[in-house]
Parts: structure tokens; sequence; C-alpha cells
């Protein structure tokens, strides 16, 4: 291993980005090995796009459509579909683990068209995944009858009392100390 600090100065570079001298690999570099992974990390699929297109520059169909899904993978859209992607599978998982707790519909203890319901809205991130924030009810009871879940949400309530005291006390602590601390992110 070389040490840098014998190497006369005409040998060494100072690294554009993070403002450290370094012994360079070949004459076309300017950055350090930290700076350079780092860079060719982030513009590898960039470099990808341009080296296709130099050396050829009549493109087949193929390499036009990797070029075009390359591309769509830098925009913002794309990590925002990721990023939704992610949360429903989150949510499919939370749903299991719901309906694995409570088998059956909270009000008619019917085991048929299941739906997992958040009984903190889903809109807070802080309990969003929670398996305590959640009660199995089946269609009717979560959103298509008169007295549903989502159509009558103090009746909702009533009933959480009353059937799933355990789910109540949880809801309602949790609810006092995000109130107290201000901390619910919509």
């Amino acid at each position: 291993m070389v040490n840098s600090h014998n190497i006369p100065k005409t040998y060494r570079r100072f690294c554009k980005k993070c403002d450290k001298y370094f012994t360079p690999i070949s004459k076309y570099n300017f950055l350090c090995k930290d700076c350079l992974k780092l860079s060719l990390a982030r513009s590898s699929t960039k470099s990808k796009i341009s080296q296709i297109k130099k050396h050829n520059p009549k493109l087949t169909q193929k390499q036009k459509l990797e070029i075009k899904k390359a591309k769509h993978k830098l925009t913002q859209v794309y990590k925002n579909k990721e990023i939704k992607k992610e949360k429903n599978k989150l949510d499919k998982e939370w749903a299991k683990k719901v309906k694995e707790l409570h088998p059956v519909c909270l009000i008619c203890k019917t085991d048929k068209f299941l739906h997992s319901h958040h009984a903190i809205p889903r809109e807070l991130i802080q309990t969003r995944h929670e398996p305590l924030n959640g009660v199995t009810l089946c269609a009717k009871h979560h959103k298509f009858g008169i007295f549903s879940a989502h159509r009558n949400p103090v009746w909702f309530i009533h009933r959480l009392k009353l059937h799933q005291i355990d789910t109540y006390n949880y809801v309602f602590n949790k609810i006092l100390t995000l109130e107290l601390t201000e901390g619910a992110k919509i």
C-alpha cells in the first residue's frame, strides 16, 4: 500500500467533492475512492443510457425500451409508485394479522366476507400498521350497512366498547397520547 504522505505534491490531487488530498489512479481521476464509488452508484443508470446511445447510433426497439425504462426509474413518479407499493404490501400484512387476532366479525360473529378496519384512521402514520388498531368486521358492518363503521362511527365506537374493551382502551389511550404529544403526522 502506498503512503500518500511520501508522494510528492505533484502526484497528489485535491478531491473536488470532499476536499481531501488523494493519490489518483489515472490522470483523469479527480475524485477520491469514496466519492468516486458514490458518484458511480448514483449515475449507473444514466451512464448505461449514454453508453447504449454512444455505441449504437441505430438503436433496436428493445434498446429503446430499455432506455425508456431507465429514464422512468429516475423520475419522482416512479419513486412515489414504489413507496405506494410498499405501503400496500404492509397494509395487506396488517390485514392478515388483524384477521388472525379476530377471526370473526365483531358485531354478528360471521366468518364470511371479512374486512379489517382501522379503529384509529389509517392516515395517522404512528398507528397505521399496529394490529391492536384493527378490528375484523364483515362487509355489512364495515362499509355497506346503515349501521357500519364508516357510515356511523359513533355506533361503531359504542359497539367496540361493548365487544372488545381491550381494543377500545388501546384506541382511547393512543388517541390521548397522540393528542398530548402533538406528534400526530397525517
